[in-house]
């Protein structure tokens, strides 16, 4: 699950290096700024939800550790 933040921050660096190397494309990305946020949305979810299924990953484990005696 520790690979989706890093999945993540690489597809929106990728989708991100044409507004910074066309300038022709750097006013369309301006006026549509609704895109970028959910770009920013989607991102920390996707990372939250890494995090919460690590926990929980790490909580299951202790459980399973507890009964069986361990």
């Amino acid at each position: 699950m520790g690979s989706i933040p890093a999945l993540t921050m690489v597809l929106t660096s990728l989708a991100g290096l044409p507004v910074r190397r066309i300038p022709r494309i750097l006013p369309w990305w301006i006026r549509r700024g609704e895109i970028a946020l959910l770009g920013v949305v989607l991102r920390v979810g996707l990372t939250l939800y890494s995090y919460v299924m690590g926990i929980r990953a790490i909580f299951s484990t202790r459980q399973h550790v507890h009964e069986s005696g361990l």
